[in-house]
């Protein structure tokens, strides 16, 4: 039995090659609007803005895409990242995370 809510089309269990093709096509998309974005001068609350926008860039593809639990599991990754790499951008992305445990399978 499913703990939690797939995307209504399961592509993500489908076709695991075009997913991962996708994916990465996007991950690209949303580095690529951000990425020249940040610099050694940019102030933490820019810095921590432009990472929660491309968050939210790659966790609302992949949840259109998987569901819920796989947004929830961007957000980790993003949190997890921070944790070293952006320790003042950390409490920006545990605000506004995907609750846990995301919506459940009906």
């Amino acid at each position: 039995e499913r703990l939690y809510e797939e995307s209504p089309s399961s592509s993500c269990i489908g076709n695991r090659t075009l997913v991962l093709e996708t994916f990465w096509a996007n991950r690209k998309f949303c580095n690529k609007l951000y990425k020249y974005s940040v610099n050694e001068t940019t102030p933490d609350s820019e810095r921590c803005r432009i990472l929660k926008e491309k968050r939210n860039c790659d966790r609302n593809f992949v949840v259109s895409l998987c569901g819920d639990l796989y947004g929830w599991i961007i957000d980790r990754f993003y949190l997890s990242q921070s944790e070293e790499y952006n320790p003042e951008c950390v409490s920006d992305l545990e605000k506004d995370q995907t609750p846990i445990p995301p919506k459940p399978a009906s």
